[in-house]
Protein backbone atom coordinates (compact mmCIF):
# COMPACT_ATOMS: atom_id res chain seq x y z
CA UNK A 1 0.00 0.00 0.00
CA UNK A 2 1.33 3.45 -0.91
CA UNK A 3 0.37 5.32 2.24
CA UNK A 4 2.04 8.57 1.20
CA UNK A 5 0.12 8.63 -2.08
CA UNK A 6 -3.19 7.87 -0.38
CA UNK A 7 -2.74 10.66 2.15
CA UNK A 8 -1.58 13.15 -0.50
CA UNK A 9 -4.65 12.42 -2.65
CA UNK A 10 -6.86 12.88 0.41
CA UNK A 11 -5.34 16.32 1.08
CA UNK A 12 -5.97 17.47 -2.49
CA UNK A 13 -9.41 15.93 -3.04
CA UNK A 14 -11.08 16.87 0.25
CA UNK A 15 -13.13 20.07 0.23
CA UNK A 16 -15.07 22.14 2.73
CA UNK A 17 -18.33 20.37 1.90
CA UNK A 18 -16.85 17.04 3.00
CA UNK A 19 -16.46 18.08 6.64
CA UNK A 20 -19.26 17.53 9.15
CA UNK A 21 -20.67 20.76 10.53
CA UNK A 22 -19.55 19.85 14.04
CA UNK A 23 -15.96 19.35 12.84
CA UNK A 24 -16.00 22.84 11.35
CA UNK A 25 -17.15 24.25 14.69
CA UNK A 26 -14.36 22.39 16.49
CA UNK A 27 -11.83 23.75 14.00
CA UNK A 28 -12.97 27.37 14.33
CA UNK A 29 -12.81 27.20 18.12
CA UNK A 30 -9.40 25.53 18.07
CA UNK A 31 -8.03 28.18 15.70
CA UNK A 32 -9.42 30.90 17.98
CA UNK A 33 -7.94 29.30 21.09
CA UNK A 34 -4.53 28.81 19.50
CA UNK A 35 -4.51 32.41 18.27
CA UNK A 36 -5.23 33.80 21.72
CA UNK A 37 -2.53 31.66 23.28
CA UNK A 38 -0.07 32.76 20.57
CA UNK A 39 -0.81 36.44 21.20
CA UNK A 40 -0.09 36.01 24.90
CA UNK A 41 2.98 33.93 24.05
CA UNK A 42 4.58 36.76 22.10
CA UNK A 43 5.50 38.32 25.46
CA UNK A 44 7.62 35.31 26.46
CA UNK A 45 11.41 35.46 26.20
CA UNK A 46 11.63 32.53 23.81
CA UNK A 47 9.32 34.26 21.33
CA UNK A 48 11.03 37.65 21.68
CA UNK A 49 14.51 36.25 21.18
CA UNK A 50 13.35 34.30 18.14
CA UNK A 51 11.58 37.35 16.69
CA UNK A 52 14.73 39.45 17.11
CA UNK A 53 16.77 36.82 15.29
CA UNK A 54 14.13 36.51 12.55
CA UNK A 55 14.14 40.27 12.03
CA UNK A 56 17.91 40.16 11.57
CA UNK A 57 17.59 37.39 8.99
CA UNK A 58 15.24 39.51 6.86
CA UNK A 59 12.73 38.16 4.36
CA UNK A 60 10.41 39.07 1.52
CA UNK A 61 7.80 40.74 3.77
CA UNK A 62 4.81 38.62 2.71
CA UNK A 63 3.64 37.67 6.20
CA UNK A 64 3.32 39.46 9.51
CA UNK A 65 3.67 38.33 13.09
CA UNK A 66 1.69 39.91 15.94
CA UNK A 67 3.24 42.05 18.65
CA UNK A 68 6.59 42.50 16.91
CA UNK A 69 5.69 45.04 14.24
CA UNK A 70 7.45 43.60 11.20
CA UNK A 71 6.81 41.36 8.22
CA UNK A 72 8.98 38.56 6.94
CA UNK A 73 8.84 35.47 4.73
CA UNK A 74 6.07 32.90 5.29
CA UNK A 75 8.44 30.21 6.66
CA UNK A 76 9.97 32.67 9.13
CA UNK A 77 6.56 34.01 10.15
CA UNK A 78 5.34 30.45 10.75
CA UNK A 79 8.41 29.80 12.91
CA UNK A 80 7.68 32.80 15.15
CA UNK A 81 3.92 32.24 15.24
CA UNK A 82 4.37 28.56 16.16
CA UNK A 83 6.93 29.22 18.88
CA UNK A 84 4.80 31.96 20.43
CA UNK A 85 1.74 29.69 20.32
CA UNK A 86 3.56 26.98 22.29
CA UNK A 87 5.54 29.28 24.60
CA UNK A 88 3.03 29.11 27.44
CA UNK A 89 2.12 25.44 27.00
CA UNK A 90 -1.48 26.67 27.06
CA UNK A 91 -2.30 25.31 23.59
CA UNK A 92 -4.49 22.32 22.79
CA UNK A 93 -3.59 18.63 22.65
CA UNK A 94 -4.91 15.58 20.80
CA UNK A 95 -4.66 12.01 22.04
CA UNK A 96 -4.16 10.39 18.62
CA UNK A 97 -1.22 12.69 17.86
CA UNK A 98 0.23 12.36 21.37
CA UNK A 99 1.03 16.04 21.02
CA UNK A 100 -0.17 19.53 20.21
CA UNK A 101 -2.03 19.85 16.90
CA UNK A 102 -3.04 23.48 16.45
CA UNK A 103 0.37 25.06 17.05
CA UNK A 104 1.69 23.33 13.94
CA UNK A 105 -1.35 24.22 11.79
CA UNK A 106 -2.59 27.71 12.68
CA UNK A 107 0.82 29.36 12.09
CA UNK A 108 0.92 27.74 8.63
CA UNK A 109 -2.52 29.06 7.77
CA UNK A 110 -1.85 32.59 8.97
CA UNK A 111 1.59 32.84 7.36
CA UNK A 112 0.23 31.81 3.94
CA UNK A 113 -3.24 33.40 4.02
CA UNK A 114 -2.22 36.69 2.40
CA UNK A 115 0.03 35.05 -0.19
CA UNK A 116 -2.79 32.84 -1.44
CA UNK A 117 -5.66 35.29 -0.80
CA UNK A 118 -7.43 32.78 1.42
CA UNK A 119 -10.98 33.14 2.67
CA UNK A 120 -12.36 31.65 5.86
CA UNK A 121 -13.35 28.38 4.24
CA UNK A 122 -9.90 27.79 2.81
CA UNK A 123 -8.34 28.35 6.23
CA UNK A 124 -10.76 25.89 7.83
CA UNK A 125 -10.13 23.34 5.05
CA UNK A 126 -6.38 23.59 5.57
CA UNK A 127 -6.72 23.22 9.32
CA UNK A 128 -8.99 20.18 9.10
CA UNK A 129 -6.95 18.26 6.50
CA UNK A 130 -3.80 19.01 8.47
CA UNK A 131 -5.46 17.81 11.67
CA UNK A 132 -6.60 14.64 9.93
CA UNK A 133 -3.10 13.90 8.66
CA UNK A 134 -1.55 14.54 12.08
CA UNK A 135 -4.07 12.38 13.88
CA UNK A 136 -3.98 9.45 11.48
CA UNK A 137 -0.17 9.35 11.21
CA UNK A 138 -0.03 9.88 14.96
CA UNK A 139 -2.19 6.80 15.56
CA UNK A 140 0.18 4.80 13.38
CA UNK A 141 3.51 6.02 14.71
CA UNK A 142 3.40 8.35 17.72
CA UNK A 143 3.32 5.95 20.70
CA UNK A 144 6.63 4.32 19.76
CA UNK A 145 8.17 7.65 18.82
CA UNK A 146 7.22 9.18 22.13
CA UNK A 147 8.58 6.23 24.09
CA UNK A 148 11.89 6.57 22.24
CA UNK A 149 12.21 10.23 23.23
CA UNK A 150 10.93 11.98 20.12
CA UNK A 151 8.41 14.79 20.52
CA UNK A 152 5.50 14.05 18.17
CA UNK A 153 4.53 17.73 17.85
CA UNK A 154 7.55 18.53 15.64
CA UNK A 155 7.91 15.07 14.04
CA UNK A 156 4.36 14.11 13.04
CA UNK A 157 3.41 17.79 13.24
CA UNK A 158 5.77 18.62 10.38
CA UNK A 159 3.75 16.32 8.13
CA UNK A 160 0.45 17.81 9.26
CA UNK A 161 1.87 21.27 8.66
CA UNK A 162 2.91 20.24 5.15
CA UNK A 163 -0.60 18.98 4.47
CA UNK A 164 -2.16 22.24 5.67
CA UNK A 165 0.31 24.30 3.65
CA UNK A 166 -0.32 22.19 0.54
CA UNK A 167 -4.04 22.87 0.89
CA UNK A 168 -3.43 26.61 1.29
CA UNK A 169 -1.18 26.65 -1.79
CA UNK A 170 -3.42 24.44 -3.94
CA UNK A 171 -0.76 21.85 -4.76
CA UNK A 172 -1.64 18.74 -6.73
CA UNK A 173 -1.25 15.23 -5.30
CA UNK A 174 2.21 14.68 -6.72
CA UNK A 175 3.50 17.96 -5.34
CA UNK A 176 1.88 17.23 -2.00
CA UNK A 177 3.69 13.88 -1.80
CA UNK A 178 6.96 15.70 -2.50
CA UNK A 179 6.16 18.22 0.25
CA UNK A 180 5.52 15.37 2.69
CA UNK A 181 8.87 13.86 1.77
CA UNK A 182 10.72 17.13 2.23
CA UNK A 183 9.01 17.84 5.56
CA UNK A 184 9.81 14.33 6.81
CA UNK A 185 13.54 15.01 6.38
CA UNK A 186 13.20 18.31 8.22
CA UNK A 187 11.35 16.78 11.18
CA UNK A 188 12.88 16.35 14.62
CA UNK A 189 12.58 17.34 18.28
CA UNK A 190 13.70 15.70 21.53
CA UNK A 191 11.63 15.36 24.70
CA UNK A 192 14.71 16.06 26.81
CA UNK A 193 14.23 19.74 25.97
CA UNK A 194 10.88 19.89 27.77
CA UNK A 195 10.97 22.73 30.29
CA UNK A 196 13.33 24.86 28.18
CA UNK A 197 12.89 27.45 25.42
CA UNK A 198 13.55 24.78 22.83
CA UNK A 199 10.32 22.96 23.61
CA UNK A 200 8.14 25.76 22.18
CA UNK A 201 10.63 26.09 19.33
CA UNK A 202 9.60 22.55 18.35
CA UNK A 203 6.16 23.81 17.33
CA UNK A 204 7.61 26.70 15.38
CA UNK A 205 9.98 24.35 13.60
CA UNK A 206 7.12 22.07 12.54
CA UNK A 207 5.11 24.99 11.13
CA UNK A 208 8.16 26.37 9.32
CA UNK A 209 8.98 22.90 7.96
CA UNK A 210 5.52 22.54 6.46
CA UNK A 211 5.59 25.95 4.78
CA UNK A 212 9.15 25.52 3.51
CA UNK A 213 8.44 22.05 2.16
CA UNK A 214 5.42 23.24 0.20
CA UNK A 215 7.20 26.27 -1.22
CA UNK A 216 10.02 24.00 -2.39
CA UNK A 217 7.65 21.36 -3.79
CA UNK A 218 5.81 24.06 -5.74
CA UNK A 219 9.14 24.83 -7.46
CA UNK A 220 9.65 21.21 -8.47
CA UNK A 221 11.86 20.12 -5.56
CA UNK A 222 11.82 16.35 -5.20
CA UNK A 223 11.75 13.83 -2.38
CA UNK A 224 10.97 10.14 -2.03
CA UNK A 225 7.37 9.55 -3.11
CA UNK A 226 6.79 6.87 -0.46
CA UNK A 227 8.37 8.63 2.50
CA UNK A 228 5.97 7.26 5.10
CA UNK A 229 6.24 3.56 4.31
CA UNK A 230 9.72 3.19 2.74
CA UNK A 231 12.44 1.11 4.40
CA UNK A 232 14.33 4.17 5.61
CA UNK A 233 11.25 6.36 5.68
CA UNK A 234 9.40 8.20 8.41
CA UNK A 235 7.67 5.30 10.18
CA UNK A 236 10.64 2.95 10.36
CA UNK A 237 13.16 5.62 11.35
CA UNK A 238 11.15 7.53 13.95
CA UNK A 239 9.14 4.62 15.41
CA UNK A 240 11.39 1.69 14.59
CA UNK A 241 10.72 -1.35 12.37
CA UNK A 242 7.77 -3.35 13.64
CA UNK A 243 6.79 -0.64 16.11
CA UNK A 244 4.20 1.13 13.95
CA UNK A 245 1.02 0.24 12.11
CA UNK A 246 0.62 2.25 8.93
CA UNK A 247 -2.78 0.71 8.27
CA UNK A 248 -4.00 3.14 10.95
CA UNK A 249 -2.71 6.08 8.91
CA UNK A 250 -5.30 5.47 6.20
CA UNK A 251 -8.04 3.67 8.13
CA UNK A 252 -11.11 5.89 8.15
CA UNK A 253 -9.29 8.66 6.28
CA UNK A 254 -11.95 11.14 5.22
CA UNK A 255 -14.69 9.22 7.04
CA UNK A 256 -13.98 9.24 10.78
CA UNK A 257 -12.71 12.72 11.53
CA UNK A 258 -9.97 13.38 14.09
CA UNK A 259 -11.70 16.63 15.06
CA UNK A 260 -14.57 14.51 16.40
CA UNK A 261 -12.83 11.28 17.43
CA UNK A 262 -10.76 11.55 19.55
CA UNK A 263 -11.37 15.30 19.34
CA UNK A 264 -9.27 18.15 20.65
CA UNK A 265 -8.59 18.96 24.29
CA UNK A 266 -8.47 22.72 24.89
CA UNK A 267 -6.41 23.45 27.96
CA UNK A 268 -7.85 25.11 31.02
CA UNK A 269 -4.43 25.57 32.62
CA UNK A 270 -1.18 26.88 31.05
CA UNK A 271 0.94 23.83 31.80
CA UNK A 272 1.60 20.29 30.60
CA UNK A 273 -1.62 18.40 29.87
CA UNK A 274 -0.48 15.47 32.01
CA UNK A 275 -1.00 17.66 35.10
CA UNK A 276 -4.58 18.65 34.34
CA UNK A 277 -6.48 15.72 35.82
CA UNK A 278 -4.54 16.10 39.04
CA UNK A 279 -5.05 19.87 39.15
CA UNK A 280 -8.79 19.37 38.64
CA UNK A 281 -8.77 16.95 41.57
CA UNK A 282 -6.84 19.33 43.85
CA UNK A 283 -9.11 22.28 43.07
CA UNK A 284 -12.20 20.17 43.72
CA UNK A 285 -10.82 18.95 47.06
CA UNK A 286 -9.77 22.47 48.03
CA UNK A 287 -13.25 23.85 47.37
CA UNK A 288 -15.30 20.99 48.82
CA UNK A 289 -13.21 20.73 52.01
CA UNK A 290 -12.45 24.45 52.33
CA UNK A 291 -8.76 23.67 52.49
CA UNK A 292 -6.10 26.33 52.85
CA UNK A 293 -2.51 25.65 51.84
CA UNK A 294 -1.32 26.19 55.42
CA UNK A 295 -3.49 23.31 56.61
CA UNK A 296 -1.93 20.78 54.22
CA UNK A 297 0.44 18.24 55.69
CA UNK A 298 1.00 16.19 52.53
CA UNK A 299 -0.32 15.52 49.05
CA UNK A 300 -0.10 12.13 47.36
CA UNK A 301 -0.75 12.11 43.62
CA UNK A 302 -1.00 8.80 41.83
CA UNK A 303 -1.10 8.99 38.06
CA UNK A 304 -0.12 7.05 34.94
CA UNK A 305 3.48 6.24 34.04
CA UNK A 306 3.49 8.33 30.87
CA UNK A 307 2.62 11.46 32.79
CA UNK A 308 5.35 10.77 35.33
CA UNK A 309 7.91 10.31 32.56
CA UNK A 310 6.98 13.62 30.93
CA UNK A 311 6.85 15.70 34.13
CA UNK A 312 10.58 15.69 34.69
CA UNK A 313 11.01 18.69 37.04
CA UNK A 314 10.23 17.69 40.61
CA UNK A 315 11.97 20.77 42.11
CA UNK A 316 11.42 23.53 39.54
CA UNK A 317 13.06 26.95 39.80
CA UNK A 318 11.70 28.62 36.67
CA UNK A 319 8.27 29.07 35.13
CA UNK A 320 9.13 26.80 32.20
CA UNK A 321 10.21 24.04 34.58
CA UNK A 322 7.09 24.64 36.66
CA UNK A 323 4.92 23.77 33.65
CA UNK A 324 6.49 20.31 33.67
CA UNK A 325 6.33 19.76 37.42
CA UNK A 326 3.39 17.93 38.95
CA UNK A 327 4.66 19.01 42.35
CA UNK A 328 4.54 22.71 41.52
CA UNK A 329 1.23 22.61 39.62
CA UNK A 330 -0.53 20.98 42.57
CA UNK A 331 1.14 23.31 45.07
CA UNK A 332 0.22 26.35 42.97
CA UNK A 333 -3.39 25.21 42.70
CA UNK A 334 -3.58 24.71 46.47
CA UNK A 335 -2.02 28.08 47.20
CA UNK A 336 -4.15 30.17 44.83
CA UNK A 337 -7.30 28.13 44.20
CA UNK A 338 -6.62 28.47 40.47
CA UNK A 339 -3.81 28.11 37.96
CA UNK A 340 -3.37 30.93 35.46
CA UNK A 341 -0.76 32.67 33.35
CA UNK A 342 0.69 34.67 36.23
CA UNK A 343 1.29 31.50 38.27
CA UNK A 344 4.10 30.44 35.94
CA UNK A 345 6.30 33.49 36.22
CA UNK A 346 9.81 32.65 37.44
CA UNK A 347 9.33 34.72 40.59
CA UNK A 348 6.06 32.93 41.43
CA UNK A 349 7.53 29.45 41.09
CA UNK A 350 10.50 30.36 43.31
CA UNK A 351 8.39 31.88 46.11
CA UNK A 352 9.19 30.25 49.49
CA UNK A 353 5.57 29.25 50.10
CA UNK A 354 5.38 27.44 46.76
CA UNK A 355 8.74 25.73 47.23
CA UNK A 356 7.80 24.61 50.73
CA UNK A 357 4.44 23.20 49.68
CA UNK A 358 5.70 21.43 46.57
CA UNK A 359 8.27 19.62 48.74
CA UNK A 360 5.29 17.97 50.47
CA UNK A 361 3.83 16.62 47.21
CA UNK A 362 4.62 12.99 46.38
CA UNK A 363 3.96 11.52 42.94
CA UNK A 364 3.60 7.78 42.40
CA UNK A 365 2.61 5.58 39.49
CA UNK A 366 -1.01 4.46 39.43
CA UNK A 367 -0.79 0.88 38.25
CA UNK A 368 -3.23 -0.54 35.76
CA UNK A 369 -3.45 2.59 33.61
CA UNK A 370 -2.51 2.95 29.97
CA UNK A 371 -2.50 5.62 27.28
CA UNK A 372 -6.09 4.66 26.53
CA UNK A 373 -7.20 4.77 30.17
CA UNK A 374 -5.38 7.53 32.03
CA UNK A 375 -6.54 8.95 35.33
CA UNK A 376 -5.28 10.65 38.47
CA UNK A 377 -6.06 10.01 42.12
CA UNK A 378 -5.10 12.74 44.58
CA UNK A 379 -5.14 12.32 48.37
CA UNK A 380 -4.61 15.31 50.68
CA UNK A 381 -3.81 14.94 54.37
CA UNK A 382 -4.22 17.98 56.61
CA UNK A 383 -2.38 18.77 59.84
CA UNK A 384 -5.23 17.36 61.94
CA UNK A 385 -4.79 13.95 60.33
CA UNK A 386 -7.93 14.16 58.19
CA UNK A 387 -7.61 12.85 54.63
CA UNK A 388 -9.70 13.44 51.54
CA UNK A 389 -9.27 12.06 48.05
CA UNK A 390 -10.56 12.56 44.52
CA UNK A 391 -10.21 10.64 41.25
CA UNK A 392 -10.42 12.38 37.87
CA UNK A 393 -10.54 10.45 34.59
CA UNK A 394 -11.49 13.20 32.13
CA UNK A 395 -9.99 16.68 32.62
CA UNK A 396 -11.93 19.85 32.04
CA UNK A 397 -11.51 20.92 28.42
CA UNK A 398 -11.31 17.38 27.03
CA UNK A 399 -13.93 16.27 24.47
CA UNK A 400 -15.69 14.26 27.18
CA UNK A 401 -15.77 17.25 29.54
CA UNK A 402 -15.68 20.33 27.30
CA UNK A 403 -15.48 23.94 28.35
CA UNK A 404 -18.49 26.12 27.59
CA UNK A 405 -18.37 28.87 24.97
CA UNK A 406 -18.25 31.39 27.82
CA UNK A 407 -15.18 29.64 29.27
CA UNK A 408 -13.48 29.50 25.87
CA UNK A 409 -14.22 33.15 25.18
CA UNK A 410 -12.99 34.06 28.66
CA UNK A 411 -9.70 32.28 28.04
CA UNK A 412 -9.36 34.03 24.67
CA UNK A 413 -9.99 37.42 26.26
CA UNK A 414 -7.40 36.74 28.98
CA UNK A 415 -4.76 35.70 26.44
CA UNK A 416 -5.45 38.07 23.55
CA UNK A 417 -5.84 40.97 25.96
CA UNK A 418 -2.14 40.72 26.77
CA UNK A 419 -1.35 42.48 23.47
CA UNK A 420 -4.64 43.58 21.87
CA UNK A 421 -6.78 46.48 23.08
CA UNK A 422 -10.26 45.55 24.34
CA UNK A 423 -11.87 46.60 21.07
CA UNK A 424 -9.49 44.43 19.06
CA UNK A 425 -10.13 41.47 21.34
CA UNK A 426 -13.88 41.70 20.81
CA UNK A 427 -13.58 42.31 17.06
CA UNK A 428 -11.39 39.25 16.54
CA UNK A 429 -13.60 37.16 18.81
CA UNK A 430 -16.57 38.08 16.63
CA UNK A 431 -14.69 37.15 13.44
CA UNK A 432 -13.75 33.75 14.81
CA UNK A 433 -17.43 33.18 15.55
CA UNK A 434 -18.28 33.51 11.84
CA UNK A 435 -15.04 32.27 10.34
CA UNK A 436 -16.55 30.19 7.54
CA UNK A 437 -18.25 33.28 6.10
CA UNK A 438 -15.12 35.45 5.96
CA UNK A 439 -14.54 36.58 2.39
CA UNK A 440 -10.89 37.35 3.10
CA UNK A 441 -8.44 36.48 5.85
CA UNK A 442 -7.02 40.00 5.61
CA UNK A 443 -9.56 41.59 7.92
CA UNK A 444 -8.64 39.15 10.70
CA UNK A 445 -4.91 39.31 10.05
CA UNK A 446 -4.95 43.11 10.00
CA UNK A 447 -6.39 43.12 13.51
CA UNK A 448 -4.00 40.46 14.81
CA UNK A 449 -0.91 42.06 13.30
CA UNK A 450 -1.83 45.43 14.77
CA UNK A 451 -0.97 44.05 18.21
CA UNK A 452 2.06 45.80 19.73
Amino acid sequence: MNVTKTISEFVVNTGFEDFPERAVTVAARAIMDCTGVALAGTREDCARKLADWTREMGGNYEAGVPSFGFRTSPPAAALVWGTAAHALDFDDVMVSLVGHPSVTLVPVIFSLARKYRADGRRMLEAYLVGLEVEGKIGRATSPAQYAAGWHATPTVGSLGAAAAAAKMAGLDAGQTAMAMGIAASMAGGLRQNFGTMTKPLHAGMAARNGVSAVMLAARGYTADEAILEARFGFANVFSGPGRHNLDLAVQGLGQSWEALDPGITIKKYPCCAFTHRSVDAVLKLREENRLEAGQVESVLCRTDRQGIEVLIHSRPRTGLEGKFSMQYCLAGALLKGKLGLEDFADRTVSEPAAQDLLSRVTVEELTGTSMAAQCSVVEIRDRSGRTCSCRVDVPRGAPGNPMTWEELAGKYRECAGVVLPPGGVEQTLELFGKMETLESADVLLDLLESAV
